[in-house]
């Protein structure tokens, strides 16, 4: 399976399990759920872009990088602001990432980075934030196989 493809399998679980007994704030709902009848909030959606090459190569390595982005539905809570409540989503993606970072660099990843987070409103009531948080992550393949690094 190809690297990046790999990194997103792992990344799709984790969310899948994150809960508040695993010690996140909030119990996520399965990824890329599209209907809006069947989704558990918070809602994850994966984007990702178009990958691209880094600076100088090792031999027969590849050194490759691409954004990803978190697009959280994140559903109101009693006794909290909106701001509060995207901060502690935005607290779950990078508990998240720190977590599963040794997963991650054994299908190849050298290292991830924050980009951004921010938030918006919706006009749902019960549903009323949608919290972007991106993420770049590198990763380093072999060039005769790119399924490995």
């Amino acid at each position: 399976m190809p690297i990046p493809t790999s990194i997103i399998d792992l990344i799709a679980a984790g969310v899948d399990a994150m809960s508040v007994v695993s010690g996140f704030n909030m119990d996520y709902g399965p990824v890329d759920i599209v209907d809006p009848a069947a989704r558990t909030y918070p809602q994850d959606f994966l984007e990702f872009q178009e990958e691209g090459p880094l600076g100088t190569q090792m031999a027969g390595k590849q050194t490759s990088a691409f954004a990803l982005t978190f697009l959280t539905l994140v559903p109101a809570a009693t006794g909290l602001s909106k701001d509060e409540q995207a901060e502690r989503a935005k607290e779950d993606h990078k508990r998240l990432m720190e977590a599963l970072t040794p997963s991650l660099q054994a299908v190849g990843l050298l290292y991830h980075e924050p980009v951004s987070a921010s938030w918006t409103p919706r006009l749902v009531r019960a549903v009323p934030i949608e919290l972007k948080t991106t993420y770049r992550l590198v990763y380093r393949q072999d060039r005769a196989n790119p399924a490995s690094t």
